[in-house]
């Protein structure tokens, strides 16, 4: 597990969870499908 309080720098990669989907989903247009860091499938919402 990484460190909560590790400082990240410009360009570093991060990985970030929505838990709560109903609150950002509806703020874009695509969702990205992303599998052993490659792009596998892109979304596109409609709201």
């Amino acid at each position: 597990m990484l460190d909560p309080s590790a400082p990240i720098e410009v360009g570093d990669t991060l990985e970030i969870w929505a838990h709560y989907s109903d609150a950002t989903v509806n703020l874009h247009t695509r969702m990205y499908g992303i599998r052993s860091g490659k792009v596998e499938e892109i979304l596109t919402l409609q709201g």
